[in-house]
């Protein structure tokens, strides 16, 4: 396979997933196909929600089917107008809400292609993994940062896109006014457990992206889950409280 996007997320999640040297990564990467390495790394999909993000973001949606292609290493070249169309509208963004963007896109699109993984026996304590990106904490949401780096780099031709801290304070904030907005913290700021339990109840009104299959049918399952979402977002909040 040629260099592009798609292998610098491969020979990255060959390291950090199989526990693969780099060389070892790059090696693999040189003598396999495309499909051989997405049946290892299954990226397609992340790579296409990131694309759709970054495009959407600037209102170029018209451009995501060649801006993914160049990023799957599936061009020849021809594309070079639209990576420029894309890269003009890319000036002066703010990378850090363009980034949070992105990472609700990816994980929204989890979500909806995860649904039967909701009560898969053994992932019970995974149950907030299907809640939107500001209830599931900073270290689940930077995963992502894995696909969506790589791609905001090549899109907006700058090594320095992603800023993890700046991103990671961005995030924090984001949850805190997540949480005012929706009513889930009490009077002193602390999480109102009965609150997040009673809206996870709602499914896709709540959350667009839940379907009946991962939509807690309980209050014991919903009270379960608003204890690991005030546990993966505890730190979040605190941050905000300690930085303010």
């Amino acid at each position: 396979m040629k260099n592009c996007c798609y292998t610098v997320i491969a020979k990255n999640a060959l390291m950090n997933w199989n526990g693969l040297t780099e060389e070892e990564a790059q090696r693999q990467i040189a003598n396999s196909t495309f499909d051989e390495l997405e049946g290892q790394v299954w990226a397609t999909s992340s790579i296409h929600s990131a694309v759709m993000g970054v495009c959407s973001f600037v209102g170029r949606e018209d451009l995501a089917p060649a801006v993914e292609a160049v990023m799957l290493g599936k061009d020849e070249g021809q594309y070079e107008a639209e990576m420029a169309e894309l890269r003009q509208a890319l000036q002066g963004v703010n990378k850090n809400d363009l980034a949070i963007y992105c990472l609700q896109v990816i994980h929204d699109g989890w979500v909806v292609g995860n649904s039967s993984k909701f009560n898969k026996e053994g992932r019970e304590g995974k149950r907030y993994q299907h809640l939107p990106l500001e209830m599931i904490g900073w270290k689940e949401a930077k995963a992502d940062l894995l696909f969506l780096q790589p791609v905001m780099e090549a899109c907006m031709d700058d090594p320095t896109a992603v800023n993890t801290v700046a991103l990671h304070a961005k995030y924090d904030e984001t949850v805190k006014a997540f949480f005012q907005q929706n009513g889930f913290l009490d009077k002193k700021g602390k999480v109102d457990k009965a609150q997040v339990a009673s809206a996870v109840m709602r499914g896709a009104e709540f959350y667009p992206a839940l379907t009946d299959a991962n939509t807690a049918k309980t209050e014991e399952v919903a009270n379960a889950i608003a204890e690991q979402v005030t546990e993966k977002v505890a730190p979040s909040l605190e941050n905000v409280r300690t930085i303010k």
